[in-house]
């Protein structure tokens, strides 16, 4: 064995392989378009902040044209150019709010509220903008299987079937209500001109199991005066995301502190997972402190998700939330579970349900929203990370005037500062991912009053790094936000709605970001720098890929490309990762086929060696027998 290792290393070609940690991004806002809350006489736009002008968005690639809706309008813009977003037309109905929008093959889907009569909900479907003559077609109003209050909706990528989550309690004719939590699958299988099939999915079969939903931290929130109200009622399907071979759907339930799998194949609600509770290490519970004082509380947060993604990295599926926190209430009923802290926990908001002991005493207190985001294993909803603390963190560090501020037109930020921590503090609420040549990315957005934190993962989604805190469009400036707003230089308050683009949008990668607080559409670019850093593409050598195990501390290969010959005339292109920053190494590696490598006690995808790492600056993997 050691002749034919001599032989291969006198024929065969060094790899040099240079190690370094040098990820970094960039996000530079291109454009901005304000979307008007109204239009007066001749169809002159007014503006104005507060008036939920935009709560989603979507894009249609192939027409180069956003759809943004909030309670009045569909807003339609030309993105031709997405560095100068252009408006272009506006389309209103009647007694109609608008919640959530999709586009599918150059079809919309838009979700909407019947104001006259709040327990009918639908799915308008229309054709597309047609530029010629200004026109959205309608082509349907889909209302059978559908509820009180349709929100987000999602659709496959072929667009055979669109997802959306909806019913949640609404007073009626004199009568309160609380409907059945219900998701609604539309199945266009006969395409856009015929009526879809309608498959009404809702949560009855999970009633008489609340004790077991109840152990991994399923909420049941209102029971009724009389407790009456069952939780298939209480249950809020919202937000909507589906993995990546569009088989199964998950869907946020957020007050009830839970996820719901559906089986696309079977429609069928196959079970419901709740998201635990956080033990608070640190955060700012008081309003009234006089200024930033993170601290530990024994106190346990509801994650509470607003937004959550489906993503696969390193063959896990995962699905990562964005832990804004909400609490029900109910005006008609007289009904409100949160409690502010007096004495106790700084005047945070507590939870009046849960914690409770036998006899109805709060052994435990409980607040709402992990001021955080998280990542679950999405085959058993296993928390792998949280980011803690961070947010609040970074942004004392970065952004003290920003600290948890409350929105008020008429103040400045720094009157602001500090208002919400009693009550959510930052609100994460939006989320999108994006993957960078090694390395997956994630943007949160934060409500209160409108950063995005990007974190990046190169390997084990436990080891996520923070990379920045991107605050443009809530400048350092002494002025009221209304002032800001009439100077167009507030935009990225309350960040409601984000979505990634790779390419379609720009000739650049770009974040589409809704704020719904100043009614914009926003598109920024993302520059990254050292996407392939932590480890290096060889060149010259191509075949398959074969993927090692997660790395652990040391030098790890990630990938072989093996380009050999039977006499060993040509060696295989190695890429390599070091997770231990002084394994910053220069690498010589020859590959044979089959067996292992093992480099600084790692063993990993290739063939085994005993060899040595030289742990500071320049130096080579040493061959130094073969076993």
């Amino acid at each position: 064995m050691r002749q034919i290792v001599a032989a291969w290393f006198k024929l065969a070609a060094a790899v040099l392989v240079s190690l370094a940690d040098g990820f970094e991004i960039k996000m530079t806002r291109m454009s901005t378009i304000y979307l008007p809350y109204s239009f007066g006489s001749g169809d002159t736009p007014r503006y104005d902040m507060s008036r939920d002008v935009v709560e989603s968005l979507a894009f249609d690639p192939e027409a180069k044209l956003i759809y943004g809706v909030g309670d009045d309008y569909i807003h339609i813009i030309d993105a031709t150019n997405a560095s100068d977003l252009q408006y272009l037309s506006h389309v209103g109905v009647a007694n109609t709010q608008f919640k959530g929008v999709e586009v599918c093959q150059g079809h919309v889907f838009v979700t909407y509220v019947n104001e006259a009569n709040v327990m009918q909900g639908g799915v308008l479907v229309y054709g597309g903008y047609n530029r010629e003559d200004g026109s959205l077609p309608q082509l349907r109003t889909v209302t059978a299987g559908i509820k009180s209050e349709p929100g987000h909706l999602s659709a496959t990528k072929d667009c055979t079937i669109v997802v959306a989550g909806q019913n949640r309690g609404q007073f009626s004719n004199g009568v309160f209500r609380d409907p059945p939590g219900n998701v609604a699958i539309l199945r266009f299988t006969r395409g856009f001109d015929n009526e879809p099939t309608v498959t009404s999915l809702d949560f009855t079969q999970f009633d008489s199991r609340f004790v077991e939903l109840e152990s991994s931290g399923v909420r049941w929130v209102y029971r009724g005066s009389d407790g009456s109200n069952p939780f298939s009622n209480d249950a809020e399907p919202q937000f909507v995301t589906f993995n990546d071979d569009f088989t199964k759907a998950f869907v946020c339930l957020q007050e009830n502190n839970a996820v719901a799998e559906i089986d696309l194949t079977s429609n069928n609600i196959t079970g419901i997972r709740g998201l635990g509770f956080k033990q608070w290490g640190n955060l700012d519970a008081s309003d009234k402190d006089n200024g930033i004082n993170i601290a530990p509380w024994p106190v346990r947060g509801m994650y509470q998700p607003d937004q959550i993604q489906f993503a696969n990295w390193k063959k896990e599926n995962y699905i990562i939330t964005a832990n804004e926190g909400n609490s029900k209430g109910y005006d008609a009923v007289h009904f409100d579970e949160d409690k502010r802290g007096a004495e106790f926990g700084g005047r945070l908001v507590f939870s009046t349900i849960d914690g409770k002991t036998s006899d109805g005493k709060t052994e435990t207190f409980y607040t709402y929203g992990g001021r955080s985001f998280s990542v679950y294993r999405a085959s058993d909803m296993y928390q792998v990370y949280d980011s803690g603390s961070e947010f609040e963190q970074k942004m004392a560090e970065i952004r003290p005037d920003l600290f948890n501020a409350d929105i008020e037109k008429d103040n400045k930020f720094i009157e602001e500062m500090d208002k919400r921590s009693d009550n959510r503090g930052p609100e994460p609420a939006s989320l999108a991912v994006a993957k960078f040549g090694l390395y997956l990315v994630i943007f949160v957005g934060m409500e209160k009053p409108g950063a995005i934190a990007v974190y990046s993962v190169l390997d084990r989604m436990e080891d996520a790094k923070f990379q920045l805190l991107y605050t443009e469009g809530l400048p350092r400036e002494n002025r009221t936000l209304s002032d800001l707003y009439n100077d167009r230089k507030l935009f990225g308050v309350e960040p409601e709605y984000m979505k990634f683009y790779p390419d379609g949008l720009a000739d650049y990668p770009a974040l589409l970001v809704a704020g719904a607080e100043c009614g914009t559409i926003s598109v920024i670019k993302i520059d990254v720098t050292g996407e392939t850093s932590g480890a290096a593409s060889i060149t010259g050598s191509s075949g398959s890929v074969v993927s090692p195990p997660s790395s652990k501390p040391g030098c790890l290969l990630l990938r072989v490309e093996d380009d050999h010959r039977a006499d060993f005339s040509r060696a295989a292109a190695a890429v390599w990762r070091c997770t231990d920053p002084r394994l910053r190494v220069g690498v010589t590696v020859m590959f044979q086929n089959g067996g292992r490598v093992v480099i600084s006690g790692q063993t990993v995808a290739g063939r085994f060696f005993r060899s040595r790492v030289f742990a500071a600056g320049s130096g080579r993997v040493e061959v130094s027998g073969a076993s």
